[in-house]
């Protein structure tokens, strides 16, 4: 899927991140797009206009970094979600105890029961060191994605404003389902996420009047075109969901692309939870390693020969390429074989692309290979009205 808004600005500040150009980029940091959240702050922002925390999630001085005891763990929900929004009640999931998010470690399965809550994502921004997880079981919080992110960022590419705006207009419509016998204290319960569809009210009442989605009394429906996860167990104490394991379906910013993924070995952190919202939350997790190969590397191939097929014809010694243009740089660093075009090896072969999306954690049953790429992302959420699947 394409995502073609601030794709100038991401061809200067990505290059220069990855050294391709020894000048600072210039120029305003905003996404250009309708609502960007706060503008050229390369935190970001929420989409809309007030979370339930009374203020975005970039202005509460960053999400709480206690990770709540939460542990990996927790296997797939055998029962069925049930409505979503309003007093409707769900089925019961039996899990595996988180070991602190949803009970104590070693008591066996526990259920997920309780009232079904939905929320639509309002907020999203890459999480900081403080408000990753430990993903990796070291004592260390893990997110590598964030990491290369802020690469970019550095450089003047405006990632979280991307987000913002995507977010505001719709192009990323993430929805959220909490299960639980209470949003103030509760045991068993559940945190879910799905790709959302049809919104109403629509994104946008003109070019830069978007977020009406986003207002605590949006519909949806659920995309069940898109990757599925598994429910995440969790419990409530004084109105903050903590949980860990299970899988959480969501939609990553990359360039010019936008990629639908599951965040394995999930871990979810929501405060000032109510029906009306939350916020500030994060979640995190890992990609798998074979997401990164065939969905973040071909990403990244595309938004960078989209330059090169911008600045330059292919023709001519100098593939015909605008003096000094973002292109002449990319095909500088990357093409190899002079061929006036960067395809998927070549990207490959990059060691600094291949540092930025280095595997860093381990999912799989050996704990020795590192098989996913850690992430974090910090996120608010306003009540939404949907049916589960």
């Amino acid at each position: 899927m394409k995502y073609s808004r601030g794709a100038g600005l991401w061809a200067c500040g990505a290059l220069a991140a990855l050294g391709f150009l020894s000048v600072r980029c210039g120029g305003d940091s905003d996404s250009s797009g309708p609502n960007p959240g706060n503008g050229g702050e390369a935190n970001g922002g929420d989409a809309s206009a007030g979370d339930a925390s009374g203020g975005d999630a970039s202005n509460t001085g960053g999400v709480d970094s206690t990770p709540g005891g939460a542990g990996p763990g927790g296997s797939e929900a055998s029962g069925g979600a049930g409505p979503v929004g309003g007093a409707a009640s769900g089925g019961v999931g039996m899990v595996e105890s988180p070991g602190g998010a949803g009970g104590a470690g070693g008591e066996g399965p526990i259920a997920i029961t309780g009232t079904h809550h939905g929320y639509v994502i309002s907020g999203i921004k890459i999480a900081t060191a403080a408000e990753s997880f430990d993903i990796g079981g070291d004592a260390a919080r893990d997110n590598q994605f964030g990491k290369a992110m802020q690469v970019f960022t550095n450089a003047g590419f405006n990632v979280n404003g991307a987000y913002a705006t995507a977010v505001a207009n719709g192009d990323v419509l993430m929805l959220g389902d909490v299960q639980a016998t209470a949003l103030a204290d509760a045991t068993g319960a559940g945190f879910s996420t799905f790709f959302g569809a049809d919104p109403l009210p629509l994104p946008c009442a003109a070019v830069n009047d978007c977020g009406k989605h986003l207002l605590g009394t949006g519909t949806f429906n659920i995309d069940d075109t898109k990757p599925v996860g598994m429910q995440v167990p969790s419990s409530i104490a004084a109105n903050v969901l903590t949980g860990a394991g299970g899988s959480l379906p969501f939609r990553l910013v990359f360039g010019t692309e936008l990629i639908d993924l599951l965040i394995e070995r999930a871990h979810v952190e929501l405060t000032s939870l109510v029906d009306g919202g939350f916020g500030p939350g994060r979640i995190g997790g890992a990609i798998k390693g074979s997401d990164v190969n065939t969905l973040l590397y071909p990403a990244v191939q595309k938004s960078l020969q989209t330059i090169v097929t911008r600045d330059c014809t292919g023709l001519g010694a100098d593939c015909g390429c605008t003096v000094q243009s973002a292109g002449v740089q990319v095909l500088a660093a990357i093409d190899a074989n002079k061929d006036c075009a960067v395809p998927l090896a070549e990207v490959k072969a990059n060691a600094t692309i291949a540092g930025l999306l280095q595997l860093d954690v381990s999912i799989g049953a050996d704990p020795n290979i590192k098989d996913g790429m850690s992430v974090a992302f910090a996120i608010t959420g306003k009540k939404a009205t949907f049916t589960a699947p």
